[in-house]
């Protein structure tokens, strides 16, 4: 038995293949070694399997030791202040080096790793979303006082440095970004650089190309890179890369000794950079957790890189295998995925990794109540949006846009619903363009993402007119704030949206703090602003509702909803938390005979709208969606009535009166 890097391991002297049938084998062919994981929750399995697989196998002392030892279950910590399913993940998390807290947003997940670091005192790597970083600061102060500290290192896009690296090494935690620990975690050429590797820099060696990625700069990367086309030494590289790389240029250079996932399903997609990255870190990192509500949304794909994550002999199979055991697809197209199979092997690994908690489960909570407010569209909408169904498009000054695909086609449904419509900068523009050519064969729309001059272009928003839904929040607003003592939280998707509801806002001479992509940032001190100044209304975009408390709002109202599942999960637990003491109501305004509909069935149906607009996206025009779901009943199954399926109309509003 050894510490590899601060992990118990168990050893074994040999190149015998038996040993490899040892639950988390691994063989060193250099050493002439195997080792086994020696900490727990794997160390009951491999201690089984030597049993079976190598019967009479003998332990050193000090192996035997530890094998002794680990079978003595730990007391569960009575920590001051903490309820009792805190105290309890304390002790899984003492005990167990690879382990998740799949618990409800608002259960105190946070809590309980600051216990376990004020027990350890080793140095962790906390990754996050990008607005949790300074919430996991504010934590531990909230929690530690001055006993253990927290530095959040964030990429300043301004600069295009890594501000704080070099006093890591000062604090007890680290709080980094998802995306801050994809530009900065491991040694990477930036993109930058690699512009340059395709045609006439190909013939870099690859040695040469090693020592470019060790300085963590995109400018000075790109500078080696043309140097050593140039002719440039690699030993005269050498000396100028020991220079710049004094100081700290990766996160990897941190020791760490634990590594914690927060909202840790953001590490699902296999080929991103990011999930890469988040690996190759938590490779270093004796105990690693995952920490999320949301391990899975359905789907069991998500699953694989956060089991990798925590240990690669969790799941034995490479990515191809695994979808093949456990997802179905159509025997006609191999690319669309009818189903899935074998759960239960799958709930059975994550259950023997894992503790699972429900906030109702966690302490008498109050309660929370959501409130369907069913708004009939005004004519004017009504109009147009029956004209857009009809034509597949919409009327500009410019003459009618036409919708390229389903996905815009909804989206230009939902806007009408919430009383403006975004459209598209006139064509005219292209006119003066010396990309005209280009985009014309590559089919690039003016003002699209891949438009060269998108930028120059003014985003170009028509309003509806009259807008029933705005005139819905208006009442709820009365009704809400006439108690002087309430506060409430506003949800909204797009950015016309917010600006709709803030003009509100400001006729009637309400405060309000307003949250969105712009000053996302710093989300977590304008929520405090919030709840102990005289502000009534909090008014953010629904992608910004992570990692911050909102519990001064008894109330909460939806304006409009996300495309994400995700989005609706988080924004929905802001204010309802284990440290809420009142009953909490929640507004969702819904335009009714609209895609709306549709849209609040998938979210109550536990479906990501957004994959719902890449497989589905005539399901969500359709009258008979919600049944459909309820039943079981798929796109073009029995029952489907994809085929005769007619325009959905809205029809039968109330007139104005």
């Amino acid at each position: 038995m050894r510490l590899a890097g601060g992990t118990p391991v168990f050893y074994v002297d040999s190149d015998v293949t038996t040993w490899g049938r040892v639950y988390g084998a691994s063989h060193d062919k250099k050493a002439h070694k195997w080792y086994f994981p020696a900490f727990h929750p794997f160390l009951p399995r491999v201690l089984h399997d030597f049993e079976v697989t190598v019967p009479g196998v003998r332990f050193s002392s000090e192996a035997h030791r530890w094998a002794e030892a680990s079978k003595e279950e730990p007391g569960t910590p009575q920590i001051e202040g903490n309820f009792k399913h805190q105290n309890e993940g304390l002790r899984d998390l003492i005990l167990n080096y690879r382990y998740i807290l799949n618990w409800e947003m608002g259960t105190g997940k946070s809590k309980v790793l600051i216990d376990l670091l004020f027990c350890l005192r080793e140095l962790t790597l906390i990754l996050c979303p990008l607005v949790g970083a300074k919430n996991w600061r504010k934590e531990f102060r909230k929690h530690t006082g001055t006993s253990l500290t927290c530095l959040p290192i964030i990429h300043d896009e301004r600069s295009g440095k890594l501000e704080g690296l070099r006093e890591a090494h000062e604090y007890d935690a680290i709080a980094v970004p998802y995306d801050t620990a994809r530009l900065y975690g491991v040694p990477i050429l930036h993109l930058e650089a690699r512009k340059l590797l395709p045609g006439h820099f190909i013939s870099i060696p690859k040695a040469d190309l090693d020592l470019v990625r060790q300085v963590n700069d995109p400018e000075t990367q790109v500078r080696f890179v043309k140097e050593l086309h140039a002719g440039r030494t690699r030993a005269d590289l050498r000396q100028e890369i020991v220079e710049l790389t004094k100081e700290k240029q990766w996160l990897c250079q941190i020791p760490f000794k634990i590594i914690a996932a927060d909202e840790s399903h953001r590490i699902k997609h296999l080929e991103s950079l990011r999930t890469k990255v988040c690996m190759r870190l938590a490779a270093q990192a004796t105990r690693r957790y995952l920490f999320t509500g949301t391990l899975s949304q359905g789907d069991p794909r998500d699953l694989y890189p956060q089991l990798k994550f925590l240990a690669p002999y969790l799941i034995p199979e490479d990515y191809e295998a695994y979808k093949r055991k456990y997802v179905c697809y159509s025997a006609y197209n191999r690319h669309v995925v009818t189903g899935f199979k074998n759960l239960h092997i799958l709930n059975a690994v994550v259950a023997g990794v894992s503790s699972e908690k429900k906030l109702k489960d966690c302490k008498d909570m109050p309660t929370q109540t959501i409130v369907p407010v069913l708004v009939d569209l005004y004519p004017e909408q009504i109009a147009l949006y029956n004209y857009a169904v009809k034509n597949n498009g919409i009327e500009t000054p410019d003459g009618d846009y036409a919708f390229p695909n389903g996905a815009v086609r909804i989206s230009k449904l939902l806007e009408v619903c919430s009383g403006f419509f975004y459209c598209p900068p006139p064509k005219s523009v292209c006119d003066t363009c010396s990309s005209k050519i280009p985009c014309i064969e590559d089919n690039i729309e003016p003002g699209s993402p891949r438009c060269r001059r998108k930028n120059e272009l003014p985003k170009r928003t028509i309003l509806t007119g009259m807008n029933a839904k705005k005139d819905a929040l208006s009442d709820l607003l009365d009704d809400i704030l006439e108690d002087p003592t309430h506060k409430t939280v506003i949800w909204a998707y797009y950015d016309e949206e917010l600006n709709i509801i803030e003009r509100l806002l400001k006729k009637k001479k309400l405060t309000y703090i307003r949250v969105d992509g712009s000053n996302s940032q710093h989300a977590v001190e304008l929520a405090e602003k919030f709840s102990d100044g005289p502000f009534r209304v909090y008014l953010g975009q629904i992608s910004t509702g992570i990692a911050i408390d909102l519990v001064a709002a008894k109330y909460m109202v939806y304006y409009s909803r996300s495309w994400k599942l995700d989005d609706w999960d988080q924004s929905l637990r802001r204010n309802y938390r284990i440290i809420q003491t009142e009953n909490t109501t929640v507004y969702v305004l819904i335009t009714q005979k609209t895609v709306e509909e549709s849209q609040m069935a998938a979210l109550e149906l536990r479906q990501d709208i957004a994959a719902m607009l890449t497989e589905k996206v005539k399901c969500l025009e359709c009258t008979n969606y919600k049944a459909c779901q309820e039943r079981g009943i798929k796109p073009w199954d029995d029952g489907c009535k994809m085929e005769t399926m007619v325009p959905r109309l809205v029809t039968k509003a109330k007139e104005i009166k």
